[in-house]
């Protein structure tokens, strides 16, 4: 059955969509016609399923008529979406034949250790990559996605405990690095693992597309936009005792990093 052979699973708010976009100008590679695929956290992760199912109906509704592309939505939404053949069909376009195929879905780093040995199961010679940011900005980063999609202006903890009481503890899980790679690092062998800073994105994206394409046995490709931003956020205020309770629940967070990677990962 067809099946990736990369996974990008993060981390979210670090330039996930900035290597989609360089990955999907490669002739060498296959992704999906959407981004995320959320194949393994809409089974281990039930919380997600709701918006997942909500996502992808914006994609069918976007994409479905598409020409090329009617057969491969419809062959989606007629199968369990838990399903081993799920996520075989998502892989299953004549686009993919000859080419690298994988998918980028920030949520996979978070999976449960069940989750991480299932992906292994899928195919044991997975790659993976995970774009590590610092764990406050990205958190920041998070909870300013989540106002721009709310469409406010300004965060405080008063609003956070009362209207989204969930909106922290998700903010700070994908910030938790040293248990999310602890648990991909039990299931996968160090030369199956390829870690980013994301601040290399803004400082030498050229070299950064080099160590991807040497990590996935691609051949050199020049990319267009390596300087782009692209997914810009509206400015959004952070009250000072939000920064101030993530930079204390994630101050080993940092140091971890710096510990693990070097000083230069926690910057």
């Amino acid at each position: 059955m067809p099946a990736p052979d990369f996974l990008c699973i993060g981390a979210q708010k670090a330039g996930t969509s900035w290597l989609d976009l360089m990955l999907r100008q490669h002739p060498g590679v296959f992704l999906p016609p959407m981004k995320e695929v959320h194949f393994y956290d809409f089974i281990y992760l039930p919380e997600h399923r709701r918006w997942i199912r909500a996502s992808f109906e914006k994609h069918l509704g976007r994409h479905g008529a598409r020409p090329g592309l009617e057969g491969y939505f419809a062959r989606l939404a007629a199968l369990p979406r838990q399903k081993d053949a799920w996520y075989a069909a998502v892989f299953d376009h004549p686009e993919a034949a000859g080419r690298v195929a994988g998918e980028i879905t920030p949520a996979y780093s978070i999976l449960p250790d069940e989750g991480v040995a299932r992906v292994r199961a899928t195919n044991p010679a997975m790659r993976i990559i995970l774009i590590v940011r610092d764990p406050v900005d990205r958190a920041l980063s998070h909870l300013r996605m989540a106002a721009n999609r709310r469409k406010l202006k300004a965060i405080d903890r008063d609003w956070l405990d009362r209207e989204a009481p969930e909106l922290l503890p998700a903010a700070l899980a994908r910030s938790a690095y040293r248990a999310n790679v602890g648990r991909w690092e039990a299931v996968f062998p160090p030369e199956q693992l390829l870690y980013l800073p994301f601040g290399t994105i803004r400082t030498a994206p050229a070299r950064l597309m080099t160590e991807v394409e040497g990590f996935l046995g691609l051949a050199p490709h020049a990319y267009d936009g390596l300087g782009e931003n692209v997914y810009r956020t509206r400015p959004v205020r952070i009250d000072a005792g939000v920064q101030a309770l993530l930079e204390e629940r994630l101050a080993d967070e940092r140091a971890w990093l710096a510990a693990r990677f070097g000083a230069a990962w926690a910057a």
